[in-house]
């Protein structure tokens, strides 16, 4: 079956990628209007892969680049979006947090501004949860404050990832537990085959979280503070990051911020994000 569209793909630098997208989508039979698509970029140590998302799904996805070789790393984004002529698109891009920070030039690892919106102090701890309005990050220049390469893409071309501040916001919910609690134990108990390493550091996936969201028993174990933060997330999880989003959204999450500090989590880039840019969701 891949013959038919063989010739609008090419090798080379180890990257197999499409070099006329706009002719596969006339192969195909499909209007190509770049509002209506956007690009999503993903990678690990394995390997590096590109799609087109239909915006209202009602197309297949459609795969633009691929490779097995070349890792996760800024040379090697710039490469792909070099090789399909992003230029000429301008799609919406998403992927994971550390992808968009390949995409926009930032430094990795726990760096001090991590925010390309402004310029959030990750280490300022005593301010995260009562300061909103920080220093409008005004240009990402390489060289300023942890950007280290040029920007591929406008910043308005960003689209945040739900399904990665939803794990964050699980990430920060588990640290924030007593690992002697009940509570804490149980999730334990629940994920039998995750190592503890990973449940004492928040690491979970989609699946384990909806498992832990429906555990009325999970609930019944948590203290006064812990299950309104609970709850504060479960409304956010159905009502802001999944498929529809509440009219009251703002309240939710403006709950969620309150309940996780009176926990005591710590404000991560995912939380500053709901804090301080909800407007750009």
């Amino acid at each position: 079956r891949h013959e038919t569209f063989a010739s609008f793909y090419v090798v080379s630098e180890s990257l197999c990628y499409c070099h006329d997208v706009r002719g596969l989508f006339d192969d195909i039979g499909i209007v190509h209007n770049p509002e209506e698509w956007r690009l999503f970029i993903d990678s690990s140590t394995r390997s590096l892969k590109a799609v087109l998302l239909h915006n209202g799904n009602r197309f297949p996805s459609i795969p633009v680049a691929h490779s097995v070789h070349l890792m996760e790393d800024y040379k090697n984004v710039k490469l792909l979006l070099e090789k399909i002529n992003y230029d000429s698109y301008k799609w919406n891009v998403c992927g994971d947090f550390k992808m968009l920070a390949f995409l926009l030039g930032l430094q990795g690892g726990y760096s001090k501004y991590s925010c390309f919106f402004c310029l959030w102090d990750s280490r300022a701890v005593d301010q995260h949860f009562t300061r909103r309005e920080w220093p409008v990050r005004e240009h990402l220049q390489p060289g300023s404050h942890n950007v280290i390469n040029q920007s591929l893409i406008p910043v308005e071309k960003i689209l945040l990832p739900p399904l990665h501040i939803k794990l964050g916001l699980v990430k920060q919910f588990v640290k924030a537990l007593n690992p002697a609690s009940a509570v804490f134990q149980h999730i334990r108990q629940m994920f039998p085959k995750v190592s503890d390493a990973k449940i004492s550091a928040g690491v979970f996936v989609g699946p384990q979280i909806k498992v832990m969201l429906a555990c009325k028993e999970l609930e019944d174990k948590m203290s006064a503070v812990e299950i309104e933060a609970w709850i504060a997330f479960r409304h956010v999880v159905h009502s802001f990051l999944g498929n529809n989003k509440s009219d009251n959204y703002k309240e939710l999450v403006e709950n969620l911020i309150v309940r996780y500090a009176d926990m005591k989590c710590r404000m991560s880039i995912m939380l500053h994000y709901l804090h301080s840019h909800l407007e750009f969701f």
